[in-house]
């Protein structure tokens, strides 16, 4: 691919989860993404983030999104918005969204990720044992 400025045009970056939808948890197909997306997947609703002007996509997109088809093929394709929805948004950080030279990493945070989870039809982490075990993929 071709390397542009702040993860512009069709540069993308991304983490899927599967996180919910088994009996343990996870049933091989992702629910959600976060990260900055080359564009809408073809299901999606219009993305919140409005861009005037320049790129119609950089990483004022940052976001966490749906994951948009069953498939693990092409998941820069599959990012996915939805409203309403019962999912999003979410709160997620980017906690350094314009990498450069001098600080060239990816940092973000899923804010409330017991909440996300439950949005995603996961049991709650129960308070009382809070070193419940449970799945997670990525990809």
């Amino acid at each position: 691919g071709v390397d542009y400025a702040n993860f512009a045009r069709t540069e993308t970056f991304l983490v899927a989860l599967d996180i919910a939808g088994g009996p343990s948890g996870v049933d091989g197909s992702p629910d959600v993404m976060i990260g900055y997306p080359p564009g809408e997947a073809v299901n999606s609703a219009q993305f919140p983030c409005s861009l005037s002007g320049g790129e119609p996509f950089d990483y004022r997109c940052f976001d966490l999104y749906l994951y948009a088809s069953s498939g693990l093929t092409s998941p820069q394709d599959q990012f996915k918005w939805e409203d309403p929805s019962p999912v999003l948004p979410h709160p997620v950080v980017d906690h350094n969204p314009r990498p450069n030279a001098r600080r060239p990493h990816l940092e973000w945070t899923i804010e409330q990720f017991d909440g996300l989870r439950t949005k995603l039809g996961a049991t709650p982490i129960d308070d009382e044992r809070p070193f419940t075990s449970w799945d997670m993929n990525w990809l």
